[in-house]
């Protein structure tokens, strides 16, 4: 029995093209899905690298202005401690050569039960150099202080002056 070439070359590639689409088709659909997960995780991984990468640079800046960041800590200060404050103001202008007085408490502000500024004025005597640089004192200190009213008056006509000050520090 002689099989014609013609219809067993097309017996061959029928077979060929079932062998094809039944078994290295499907494993070659895996392959390229493999693949295509391959390539998702890579995108992912990037992602996550550059998202700790960001993180490292961040503590970088956070570490390289770590005394920025405690002043900005001190500056809205969290407790509203009185005796502090009034240490701060004592030692602000002895330090420039000016005596206090008096001390008064004014308004304070709550929000709930926490106070988020408080007024004081108070009355201190001195020369006006050493005034100068208690208010500079007042301004570059780290904390928020607001001067809201300045007056003075000079005693017997010499160096010597009351200067009146009412100022509201704020609170966290």
């Amino acid at each position: 029995m002689e099989i014609d070439r013609p219809i067993a070359i097309a017996v061959t590639l029928f077979i060929i093209l079932l062998v094809f689409f039944y078994l290295f088709l499907p494993q070659y659909r895996e392959v390229e899905d493999l693949q295509a997960e391959i390539m998702s995780g890579r995108a992912e991984l990037a992602d996550r690298e550059n998202y700790f990468e960001s993180i490292v640079d961040n503590y970088r800046k956070l570490i390289e202005n770590e005394e920025n960041l405690m002043k900005i800590n001190t500056a809205v200060l969290p407790d509203p401690s009185i005796p502090s404050l009034v240490y701060f103001l004592e030692e602000k202008s002895n330090e420039n050569g000016l005596i206090l007085r008096e001390l008064n408490l004014g308004q304070i502000d709550y929000t709930g039960e926490e106070v988020k500024s408080a007024k004081f004025s108070f009355l201190l005597t001195g020369s006006y150099s050493g005034f100068r640089p208690f208010l500079q004192s007042l301004e570059t200190s780290s904390r928020l202080i607001d001067i809201e009213k300045i007056s003075f008056e000079v005693e017997d006509y010499g160096r010597i002056y009351d200067f009146e000050l009412d100022i509201k520090i704020y609170f966290n």
